[in-house]
């Protein structure tokens, strides 16, 4: 026995013993969402278990354990005399034994198993400090209902951080490590699960031994006959039903990926991960997800009805779409997500119905042309970077003023920078259609945004240059792989590129924030184990970049106020009741339509697409709840609406920055009407830097005059064929999509479907 003694090594933990789970929580302390990973466990320092706790422990399994040697002679005496005598192999082990047992040795029932654990408890004793043990031994044994751990058993039983264990809770933990399928509630014996009904068979067992427990802390002095009366006359802590920690059904899945996402962009990598022990306290505010669900379910989902068949009709009858039928309802897909401006936090989104039904996430990156909402930075490049001189188009380029005419007529030939015209890849003109026929005339930029004009916004685009326009995206925070890559076309001012959810909300996020930019993130900060066993606190927020002046973001904004005003294309988006700016984004065939918007809090972008699963074309969004045609200022609008008033709740009015910077630079060719406005300002010596938001004072702090050289139609809200806001279609179809010039449609580079060229608002 001396030789083996001497001989004996003491192996480091299995591997199995050291894996655990990464525990996500929601933000603003709401409370942990999920635990994942092969291991339900969390290791915990011995500090966050309470000392009554701990006492538990010691009461229940090994009284002596601060001052014996590891092992407990008797104990051992006992159970070498039953095995000898053939009898069942008995434990008795204390918790330097069963820490032994859990983290180096098997669980065989063996004398040689069990000599090893005998001696090499002995050995640990005289080399390992107690707590050490104690701390072992609580982070790796098992609690039943897959809880590895006393953190995890916490949550598992109670719905709570270790920290927060009571001493009757504690007691009832301590009685599960000697027989959790005995001593689990919940525990069906037929089926070997737990259930959401009560064991009455278990719950008798789990009381006598929380009753023997409670006996022990008494008798060993761990507590007080005083406190033992009070607490014994409580009775059983009853625990919680069983939760299934490791479900990624409903919006967690698409949370979880998220964060994975944000920790392995930061460094983490993907064996770190697999091998667990983070915290991860995400961005995500659990109200704000459920609200945005509710939005997305009671606007639009709970309406619908899967066996509708919808009848392809939008394009060309000799189009291969042409007089398909399909069910629309079936196959939408909605993505939504929110940002905090001044920020960068994405605190909800909506990635689809169900993760395990579908995993590809929609509020992430669905690859969906995002149509008119791509104005906005066609805005502002027109504002940073200017429209160019036609005489000389390297000099730099003017500033623009939102007082600046543009001709708003339909079907007018686009033309580069220099005055000449646009050719196709055919070599014909290119003659770009508004949705409507409505004959503008001369109008200002702002009256252009909000009635989604699209000759405007194209040749705007082009007399500042496409390239500017990409340079205005990324810096708002599209991402660049997102951005179409011939974005030199005149289609690209009307949304060929397919930000996504979260990265058109970053965007406009930049816009509320007067032009300082954020990049999404998705974790707050994580915490981790060092090597040395201190822990790491790790930050992940978003650092500031200035995209835009001051007084470009808030000129940007004061254009999208007008989209959310009587009679702008968001004109619903009205009934949030807070000052709001925003953009509606329809594209070719409608197949897709979108709302991004925001307030001086909150920035969020929601869009609709229908998507075949067999091949996955994107299909018309006509036919949707039985509407011929869906535009942005739809059901976009209305989700937009209904979140934003729930997720905005009790936090106060806040008005957003607005002014109007640059200098009237009309269109060339086009002529100001006897009552254009007066003239703008000069503009900013040069761009402040950050920190500071403080605009130099700008000539106008309201919206410019919008009031265009030629009558406009109907004034009434946009058409609502649908009834989703309780008004009628008493107008014309608003400006909210465009399409390719007749007879002259380019082939599509790479972008989804075949509407190369999209549109509107």
């Amino acid at each position: 026995m001396g030789y083996a003694y001497a001989t004996l090594s003491v192996p480091g933990p299995n591997a199995l013993t050291q894996m655990q789970s990464n525990t996500y929580y929601w933000a603003n302390g709401g409370g942990q969402m999920v635990q994942r990973g092969a291991y339900f466990r969390q290791n915990v320092d011995l500090t966050q278990v309470p000392k009554d706790v701990q006492n538990d422990f010691l009461a229940a399994e090994n009284a002596t354990f601060w001052t014996d040697k590891g092992v407990d002679p008797q104990g051992i005496l006992r159970a070498v005399y039953d095995m000898a005598k053939g009898g069942e192999v008995q434990s008795g082990s204390t918790i330097t034994q069963q820490w032994i047992k859990n983290t180096r040795l098997n669980q065989g029932q063996t004398i040689s198993r069990k000599l090893d654990e005998i001696l090499m408890s002995i050995k640990v004793g005289s080399t390992v400090s107690k707590s050490t043990v104690l701390d072992g031994y609580l982070n790796t044994s098992y609690f039943g209902r897959g809880a590895y751990g006393i953190d995890a058993a916490a949550q598992a039983y109670y719905g709570i951080p270790s920290s927060q264990l009571n001493v009757a809770q504690g007691a009832y933990l301590a009685s599960l490590v000697n027989g959790p399928s005995l001593y689990d509630t919940t525990w069906d014996t037929s089926t070997g699960t737990d259930s959401d009904t009560v064991n009455t068979t278990n719950l008798a067992n789990a009381t006598a031994r929380w009753n023997y427990v409670m006996k022990r802390n008494l008798l060993d002095n761990f507590m007080s006959q005083a406190d033992y009366n009070t607490l014994t006359a409580k009775g059983f802590p009853l625990p919680i039903k069983p939760v299934s920690n490791s479900s990624l059904g409903g919006y967690i899945g698409y949370l979880v990926t998220l964060a994975n996402n944000n920790l392995l962009r930061s460094g983490v990598t993907q064996a770190q991960l697999d091998a667990g022990g983070y915290s991860i306290y995400t961005t995500f505010v659990k109200n704000d997800m459920n609200d945005m669900k509710a939005a997305v379910d009671n606007e639009l989902l709970n309406k619908l009805n899967p066996k509708t068949m919808a009848v392809d009709t939008q394009d060309a009858t000799t189009a291969p779409d042409y007089g398909k039928k399909y069910p629309v309802d079936q196959w939408l897909h909605v993505g939504g997500a929110s940002v905090l401006p001044g920020n960068g936090a994405v605190t909800a989104i909506y990635g689809g119905p169900d993760f395990m039904k579908q995993e590809t996430d929609d509020a992430d990156d669905p690859k969906i042309l995002v149509g008119s909402t791509f104005k906005a930075f066609v805005l502002a490049a027109a504002l940073s970077d200017g429209v160019k001189n036609p005489n000389d188009p390297s000099a730099p380029g003017t500033p623009v003023s939102l007082n600046s005419l543009y001709n708003g007529d339909p079907n007018l030939i686009i033309k580069n920078a220099n005055g000449s015209v646009w050719l196709d890849q055919n070599g014909h003109d290119w003659a770009q259609p508004n949705d409507s026929n409505d004959q503008w005339g001369p109008i200002t930029l702002t009256k252009a945004m909000e009635q989604s004009v699209n000759t405007v916004y194209v040749q705007l685009g082009m007399d500042v240059g496409m390239p500017n326009v990409a340079t205005a995206a990324e810096a708002a925070g599209v991402l660049p792989s997102s951005i179409d890559p011939t974005d030199n076309a005149p289609s690209f001012a009307l949304g060929t590129s397919t930000p996504g959810p979260i990265r058109l909300a970053t965007a406009y996020a930049t816009f509320a924030d007067d032009g300082v930019e954020y990049d999404p993130y998705e974790v707050d900060h994580y915490t981790t184990t060092s090597a040395a066993g201190k822990t790491l606190t790790v930050s992940l927020k978003s650092q500031p970049k200035q995209a835009f002046s001051p007084q470009v973001a808030e000129t940007v904004t004061t254009a999208l106020k007008a989209v959310v005003s009587e009679n702008g294309t968001g004109a619903h988006a009205m009934a949030l009741g807070r000052d709001a700016a925003g953009k509606t984004g329809t594209t070719d065939s409608y197949k897709s339509a979108w709302f991004v918007g925001y307030t001086k809090q909150l920035s969020t972008a929601i869009g609709l697409f229908d998507q075949d699963p067999t091949n996955f074309s994107l299909l018309p969004l006509m036919g949707l709840n039985g509407q011929q045609q869906v535009y942005g200022a739809d059901f976009p609008t209305a989700i937009w609406t209904n979140y934003m008033e729930a997720a905005l709740a009790g936090q106060p009015q806040e008005s957003l920055d607005t002014a109007n910077y640059g200098q009237i630079e009309n269109e060339l060719g086009v002529s100001a009407p006897p009552s254009a406005p007066a003239s703008p300002s000069a503009p900013p010596s040069s761009l402040p830097p950050h920190p500071s938001k403080s605009p130099s004072a700008p000539p106008a702090s309201s919206p410019p005059p919008t009031t265009p050289a030629s009558p406009p139609p109907s004034s009434n809200p946009p058409c609502d064929p649908g009834g989703l806001f309780g008004s009628g279609c008493t107008s014309p179809t608003p400006s909210d999509s465009s399409s390719t010039p007749s007879g002259n449609k380019p082939s599509d580079p790479g972008g989804p479907g075949n509407g190369w060229n999209p549109g509107g608002g």
